[in-house]
């Protein structure tokens, strides 16, 4: 039964209710595994050397092991903080780090369809309920505009896709927070989780009863990175209609006919104060995205055309914040609004 639930909670294209059920079933049994490994991994350590230049084997695997049962814990707690949120995905197996993705609001029926993907540092444990509080506050947003715009009968559910190991700086291993950056440089978190955010999105279309739903991806930081190079997977048709990426050093892109998106509906955030989006410059993942050919939307303090004055994104962190002029742009992208975005 346990691995039934598994690969059901994993399959992509099965109704967003089932991988929820399927995901919470395994919960139980996950922590009973994780906390025997953790036990045994204990009993099992070496005795302390201090000749020993690096941590052992079971040392580190304990550390991740322990993060891991972090991450249960904090999984358990949005569903109970949090009971209309969907468990779309959940991983304690496969990788170091847990990996996961929930949803606010229900994607199989929904007209509207985001999916935020984070960047480096990034992890269920640290970072998921923040992410899961964005995308109610996106939705709120997101379906207040379409209210405004007469369109009140539509529908938009906020993603929040931690369904990849982005690179950390936290770590058992010697130098970690020096390594993250020689991981983010070679690419493979990102290039492993744009294959699953490609089939990720290919499955909520499969899903959906909407018969062509307005999909949108919003790529943070490194984040943007998989989201550019899921957009560039091989296979015809992608579902995705618009992509905004913000913070980014990079997306592998010049314009729009890279990604498979129509002109004008791949947009760029960035804050002038933002020192990871001035990486792009060394075109270490392609061309920096400020000069490619992509929409620019206002991250500055204003007014927005709801009348509502807005703050400016001054941090790495800021953009997709509640109150935000960046904020505002992401929830009109996401409900198809465009001329209700503000340009830069």
């Amino acid at each position: 039964m346990a691995s039934n639930a598994v690969w059901v909670g994993h399959a992509d294209g099965l109704p967003c209710e089932v991988r929820h059920r399927a995901n919470v079933s395994q919960l139980p049994g996950e922590q009973t595994r994780l906390e025997a490994r953790a036990q045994e991994l204990r009993d099992r350590m070496p005795v302390p050397n201090r000749f020993r230049l690096a941590p052992s084997a079971e040392s580190v695997e304990l550390w991740y092991t322990e993060r891991k049962l972090k991450a249960m814990a904090r999984i358990r707690g949005i569903l109970i903080r949090i009971p209309e949120a969907k468990l779309m995905a959940v991983d304690l197996l496969s990788g170091q780090w847990a990996m996961a993705a929930f949803a606010i609001g229900d994607p199989d029926t929904a007209d509207h369809i985001s999916i935020t993907v984070p960047g480096v540092d990034t992890n269920v444990d640290a970072s998921m309920e923040v992410m899961v509080n964005q995308a109610q506050s996106l939705q709120t947003e997101g379906l207040k505009q379409l209210s405004l715009a007469g369109r009140g009968g539509e529908t938009l559910a906020c993603i929040a896709w931690i369904d990849y190991e982005p690179p950390q700086h936290e770590g058992p291993e010697p130098g970690a927070k020096y390594l993250v950056w020689v991981k983010a440089a070679q690419k493979q978190s990102a290039l492993s989780g744009a294959n699953k955010l490609a089939r990720f999105c290919d499955g909520l279309r499969v899903a959906s009863t909407q018969q062509l739903p307005h999909l949108s991806l919003f790529g943070h930081s490194y984040g943007s990175l998989t989201v550019g190079l899921s957009l560039q997977d091989p296979h015809p048709g992608q579902p995705v209609r618009d992509a905004v990426f913000y913070g980014s050093p990079g997306v592998n892109a010049a314009d729009e006919s890279n990604l498979g998106l129509p002109p004008g509906h791949g947009c760029v955030m960035q804050s002038p104060e933002d020192w990871i989006a001035h990486l792009g410059r060394t075109h270490r993942f392609g061309p920096s995205p400020g000069d490619a050919h992509f929409e620019k939307l206002s991250v500055t303090a204003g007014l927005s055309p709801d009348g509502v004055m807005r703050k400016g994104a001054a941090s790495h962190a800021d953009y997709p914040r509640a109150g935000q002029m960046s904020e505002y742009n992401l929830s009109v992208i996401a409900v198809g609004l465009y001329d209700r975005a503000v340009r830069a």
